[in-house]
């Protein structure tokens, strides 16, 4: 993605690492929008949705 359009939130968070002389890199991006009809599309708590996609990420480990 390149970016959020108009009316929308885009929180994005790039997390590299290097292994073995190569980077790996992982990225959490919650996009919202306020640009729907009220009542259309249902709301989600965002940190919600953070903690549980950070909850995946530290569980990222090398193996060898």
């Amino acid at each position: 993605m390149d970016g959020a359009a108009t009316g929308s939130r885009e929180d994005r968070r790039v997390y590299r690492n290097f292994h073995k002389g190569k980077c790996y890199e992982l990225d959490i991006v919650i996009t919202s929008s306020d640009m729907y009809e009220p009542g259309t599309v249902k709301k989600f708590d965002s940190e919600k949705v953070r903690g549980a996609l950070n909850t995946i990420l530290e569980s990222f480990e090398f193996l060898k």
